[in-house]
């Protein structure tokens, strides 16, 4: 048992970047676990292009929104950028207006320096997360295909490991449905 639990801690410990990927799976699974089992159960559809159906959808119910919000921002973040010093102009006469009114410098040079810095480090930040935030979405989807296909034997098998009377399992279940 203390070889399973120090795997278990070594897998996590290695593997929490994924974490939000996997969270992402199980919410959207059971979200519309009902209606992909109606369709591939009463309906007869394919299970394998009904998952990669829903994973399309939502694909696209990820995607869309992000890329119109991408879209608009990208704009407004050059233009920033691209008039750096006409912002630190900015940021100084703010200092200086907020100095004439409570009497003390919040903005030094110094503190300026430090948030050009600051700024610059950002980008390399953003894209690093970007990319995270990329591989999440992998790995959301290629877990999420996987508990389309196999769903019905993914819950049988967390059934019978829960520790728990069908009663309370089923009160469980509905609770998490709702």
């Amino acid at each position: 048992m203390l070889i399973i639990g120090l795997l278990f801690i070594l897998i996590i410990k290695e593997l929490y970047i994924f974490v939000p990927g996997f969270l992402g799976a199980v919410t959207l699974y059971i979200l519309t676990r009902g209606s992909y089992f109606r369709l591939t159960e009463v309906k007869k559809w394919n299970p394998k292009w009904t998952a990669f159906l829903y994973i399309m959808v939502s694909l696209i119910g990820i995607l869309l929104p992000l890329y119109f919000t991408v879209r608009i921002m990208v704009p407004k973040v050059n233009a920033v950028f691209g008039h750096t010093d006409e912002l630190m102009k900015g940021v100084q006469e703010l200092s200086a207006k907020s100095a004439e009114y409570t009497g003390t410098q919040l903005l030094t040079q110094e503190n300026l320096g430090e948030v050009q810095k600051m700024i610059g480090n950002f980008i390399p930040t953003f894209l690093n997360s970007s990319l995270t935030i990329l591989g999440n979405l992998a790995m959301m989807f290629f877990i999420l295909y996987f508990m389309y296909v196999h769903g019905r034997a993914m819950e049988a098998s967390i059934k019978r490991f829960i520790p728990l009377h069908q009663e309370s399992i089923d009160k469980l279940a509905s609770e998490t449905m709702n």
